[in-house]
This record gives structure tokens, C-alpha cells and sequence, in this order.
């Protein structure tokens, strides 16, 4: 069985949020549930699916991890529970008595009443891209950003820009690591090639359920960990940085002193880094970084005519060589011709074969003028060829007399 993790979004404005805990406990459905004391009225739920959406769910004895319900039921099932909406990437739920009521805001849009110091404002972000991929960047969160060339890839530097998590992430900057910090909960997010993401935040509260015991235990944990918990973090880590040390990453997830710093240092992303997330360095005053702007319509028209430029020029230049080559190859034949003319074809003729055809053909000339003197429709024959056998034999001897001509002259 292959199973894959999908998270969703709790939300209830009667305070209701934490509830989903307690309900996917009894459902025994496998999940973790990341929440704020403080905030209430939301809890993340991620839970495992199938290739058919269905729900990760512990058999009747305890002993077997199997597909349950469809994540559409799930979702609708935990609306009607604490009397809000739910929100996972497959589906949606929502309850008949929520205060949002039919028409309102997506589950999925961010219009709850955050503190400010709960949205992030400084941004590390790693990823294997080129210059054209930071651009990208620059321009979905609209402001300037500083980057500089880091292993095999590039390490871009976000201030006082939007929370990550919400923009549409370029295609061109996967797989990426992102951590962002705040004055609370900082988070990294694991972008992968075909852009799932696997969000984790420090300080939040977590609870994994269901909450089994006995030889059950162990496997359900074991599971929780390695498809939706940290282990599942710690395998997509290890495939963004491969020389870095498992147990040094898990460790600077969840251990003790755990947080956007140590991992960084796990990860051997620089000291500098860590600096500016906290604001004891400012993006412009690191080192060997570079500062990119938005790609704005006018520079992606210029370098689309640029582009266009180059192509039309790199064309011509092509056909020009293409021609060249024809004209050479042109003289090439020319000039074997005229050898062979003059190294066999002359010196054929100018042997004594030559004259002695000369003669023959004034012979047979003149016979067949004598005979078209006669008439008749064989004589025009006859005259016709005689002047082409006398016309040879001139040529043939004027070939023959010119060797002798040329040492005449020498």
C-alpha cells in the first residue's frame, strides 16, 4: 500500500478547532494534530490517503493499518463535529450551523485574526536553480531579494516579504527548503519536485493520534513517523542535502534546543544565515550576495526581443557559413574539372593519336562531301556528316600544331 501525506486546515469560530483531536481519536483514524493554546479557533490536521483518497484508519483488532473513509467524509465528518469548516487539498467539508455559512470565504484563504507576530518576516530559502529561478522568486513575492551561490544551487534572502507558504512557488525553484521566522513560530516548508509540500513548525503543541498501547503501539508510532511525522521530514531533507547527518537534522527538528539555527547548522547552511532570520544581520550586509528585482513586463519584453535578436542573428550567421560552404565546394568541383582537362584530357589529345584522327576525319569529310554532291535524301546525310568530320579534324590538328606553336614562341 502506498501512502502518501495530506494535510488540512480546521477552522471554527466558536472556539471549537481542538475538538478534531478528540474525533479522529475515536474514529481511530492515524493523524497529527498541530495547535496553538492561544488560538483556538484553528488546529492543522494531517492525516495519510491512498491512491484512492482514502483515509489511513486502524483495523477493528488493533493489529492492521488500513483504508477507511474518503477524505471528502473525513472532512465533512470533522465540519459537523466542532461546527466549522475543513479544508485538505482533496476535498472540503462544512457545517450546516458554521457562522461562515454557504457563501463564505474558501477554507483554504488565510482570514483568520492573526497577531502580526505570528506572520514571518524573514525568509532563508535553498534551492538547485539558476539565476532565472530567483528572479522567479523576486517576482511572486514582488520585491527585491539577495542571493548567492551555495553548494549546487542558490541561497535567497526574503525581508518583510509575504509568508511563503501563501505565494504560488515557481516551478523552477523545486525541490527548496524554506524557513521562515518571526517574532513567533518559526517554520520551514520542504518543497519537492512535483510541489507537495511538508510544513513543520516549532512551538506548536502536537498530538499524534489514536492513542493505542500494547503491540499496536509500536507500529502505529512507527508509521506516524515515517509517512506524516518527522521521519517523513527528516527522508525529504536527506534528498535536498544529502551529506548532511540524519540523526543531527531530526535532532534540530524536535530535540532539545531545536530550531531554525540548529538546523541550519545540521543542514551546513552558514552561521550568516541563522543571523539574519534573526535580525542581527540585514539581507544587504551579508556577504558575496547579490541583489535581484522583480521581473517587471517591460524587462520581460526586452528580453524576450533580445531573445529574438539573438535567435535572428545566430539564423543568419548560419545560412551565411551555409553558403560559403556551397560557394567552396562550387570551386572545388571547378577546379578538378579544369585539372583533369588539362593533366589527362589535353594530353590524351595531344599524343599522336590526335593527328592521326585529324587525318582520318579530313578523309572521311571529304568522302562524304563527294558523295552529297550526288543528291538525293543520302546526300544531305552525307554533307551533314562531312562537315562535322571536316570541323573535327580542324580542331583535332589545331590541338596537335599547338605544343609545336607555344615552343615557336618560346
Amino acid at each position: 500500500m502506498n501512502w502518501r501525506r495530506s494535510t488540512g486546515i480546521v477552522i471554527s469560530k466558536t472556539g471549537q478547532a481542538v475538538r478534531a483531536a478528540g474525533f479522529l481519536d475515536g474514529a481511530q483514524v492515524l493523524a497529527r494534530i498541530e495547535s496553538d493554546p492561544e488560538a483556538p479557533d484553528s488546529v492543522l490536521v494531517t492525516v495519510a490517503v491512498d491512491e484512492a483518497d482514502r483515509v489511513a484508519i486502524l483495523s477493528e483488532d488493533g493489529r492492521r493499518i488500513v483504508p477507511g473513509p474518503a477524505v471528502a467524509d473525513l472532512a465533512q465528518a470533522i465540519a459537523d463535529d466542532v461546527h466549522g469548516e475543513v479544508g485538505f487539498a482533496e476535498a472540503a467539508g462544512r457545517a450546516e450551523d458554521s457562522e461562515q455559512g454557504a457563501a463564505g470565504p474558501d477554507p483554504f484563504d488565510q482570514h483568520l485574526d492573526v497577531d502580526a507576530a505570528y506572520a514571518p518576516d524573514r525568509a532563508v530559502i535553498f534551492a538547485r536553480t539558476g539565476a532565472a529561478g530567483v528572479i522567479d522568486l523576486a517576482t511572486a513575492v514582488d520585491q527585491r531579494v539577495f542571493t548567492r551561490e551555495h553548494l549546487d544551487g542558490q541561497l535567497v534572502f526574503v525581508a518583510d516579504g509575504p509568508a511563503l507558504t501563501a505565494v504560488e512557488w515557481p516551478g523552477a525553484l523545486r525541490p527548496a527548503l524554506v524557513i521562515e521566522q518571526g517574532a513567533a513560530f518559526p517554520a520551514l516548508t520542504a518543497v519537492t519536485v512535483d510541489g507537495s509540500a511538508h510544513v513543520h513548525t516549532w512551538d506548536v503543541q502536537v498530538t499524534e493520534v489514536p492513542d493505542v498501547s500494547g503491540d499496536a503501539l509500536g507500529g502505529v508510532r512507527a508509521f506516524l513517523d515515517t509517512v506524516i511525522g518527522t521521519g517523513a521530514l527528516v527522508g525529504r531533507l536527506m534528498r535536498l542535502f544529502p551529506a548532511a547527518e540524519p540523526l543531527g537534522v531530526r535532532t534540530a527538528l524536535d530535540g532539545v534546543d531545536a530550531g531554525p539555527a540548529r538546523l541550519l547548522a545540521a543542514l551546513g547552511l552558514p552561521a550568516d544565515a541563522a543571523a539574519f532570520l534573526v535580525h542581527d544581520r540585514a539581507a544587504g550586509e551579508l556577504e558575496q550576495v547579490t541583489p535581484v528585482d522583480p521581473d517587471t513586463l517591460v524587462e520581460s519584453l526586452r528580453r524576450a526581443m533580445s531573445g529574438a535578436s539573438v535567435t535572428m542573428t545566430e539564423t543568419a550567421e548560419a545560412m551565411r557559413q551555409r553558403a560559403e560552404a556551397m560557394r567552396l565546394r562550387a570551386e572545388t568541383v571547378f577546379d578538378a574539372a579544369e585539372t583533369f582537362t588539362e593533366e589527362v584530357v589535353l594530353p590524351a589529345r595531344q599524343s599522336w593519336l590526335t593527328p592521326s584522327l585529324a587525318v582520318a576525319e579530313a578523309v572521311l569529310g571529304a568522302l562524304a562531301i563527294r558523295r552529297a554532291r550526288r543528291g538525293g535524301a543520302l546526300g544531305v546525310i552525307s554533307g551533314v556528316l562531312g562537315a562535322v568530320l571536316l570541323t573535327d579534324a580542324t580542331v583535332n590538328l589545331a590541338i596537335a600544331a599547338s605544343p609545336l606553336l607555344r615552343r615557336g614562341r618560346d
